[in-house]
């Protein structure tokens, strides 16, 4: 009965059968099949009905107010109270390695000493959409699209800009306009610019760099061993211009600024899932505040 009642609720909260059942990963007819068991149960309508949208009887209302706290205290039970002998749990995250070591890993470790029957299993970086079939329960990444059945939470406004070691600057002193680039060792990543050219609002350089990867990571590594000058999302970089290890270069590079999220669905299948979004929310905001 738990069962029926989760759906009831997801279905009052959005607002149809439809797009309950999307969110669930469901048939419409399993949902429908399962309120109407539990209206038959409870011996009373829980909403009224129409072709668009359904809205809650008055006894509908009372109960999902009590439905609420069942669930909630339901799910404390089987997930605080069992002391290890609840079953095991994956949360299962998708972002890429710079994405998760920036906004995940670190705060790892006291979310499953608290939590011992949770497992975490990271992805490679995936579209959002990958949460309403189960595919995963969160995404760490970009997106362009109206995805009204997730929530998001702003991480970062992500742009493009030149960095460099403090001693690499230091022994070779900092470029002022893209020109003086040409008397520098730049560190070009194939992957994002296969011609070798940097963009500028008002120039553009083809560089002849001593040193090329396909790999970003690897490049930022070497910046940071005073190889040269990296053109990188700001994302990538963060916490080596916190500690010291990069510094921005006042230099515009022209590219396109976007957005980082972290996405879940409003409606989690499994409660731990909007514990440890919570969790990590708290995290994150005493880590740094969001620049969006």
């Amino acid at each position: 009965m738990i069962e029926a009642i989760r759906y009831f609720l997801t279905v009052k909260n959005e607002g149809n059968f439809a797009r309950a059942a999307w969110v669930l990963n469901l048939a419409p007819s399993v949902i429908t099949k399962k309120v109407k068991v539990l209206e038959n149960e409870l011996g009373y309508k829980l909403f009224y009905r129409t072709t668009r949208r359904v809205t809650l009887t008055p006894e509908g209302q009372v109960f999902a107010a009590e439905a609420e706290s069942l669930v909630k205290n339901y799910d404390h039970l089987f997930t605080e109270l069992s002391n290890g002998k609840a079953p095991i749990k994956v949360i299962k995250i998708a972002s890429n390695l710079i994405l998760a070591k920036l906004f995940v890993t670190k705060f790892l470790a006291e979310f499953l000493n608290q939590h011992p029957n949770i497992h975490i299993e990271f992805l490679q970086e995936s579209s959002p959409l990958k949460i309403a079939d189960g595919t995963v329960e969160i995404v760490i990444g970009h997106s362009s699209h109206d995805l009204p059945h997730l929530n998001k939470t702003p991480l970062l406004l992500s742009c493009r800009r030149l960095y460099a070691s403090p001693a690499y600057l230091a022994q070779r002193g900092t470029p002022k306009t893209p020109q003086d680039l040409l008397n520098h060792d730049c560190l070009i990543n194939l992957a994002t610019h296969p011609d070798r050219k940097w963009i500028f609002d008002n120039k553009e350089i083809t560089l002849h760099p001593k040193i090329t990867a396909h790999d970003g990571a690897l490049l930022v590594s070497l910046a940071i061993e005073n190889a040269g000058i990296i053109n990188m999302a700001e994302e990538a970089v963060l916490d080596y211009v916190r500690q010291g290890k990069l510094v921005p270069l006042d230099m515009k590079v022209k590219g396109q600024t976007s957005s980082l999220y972290l996405f879940y669905a409003k409606h989690p299948k499994e409660h731990i899932v909007r514990k440890f979004v919570d969790f990590l929310e708290k995290k994150l905001k005493q880590d740094f505040s969001p620049k969006i």
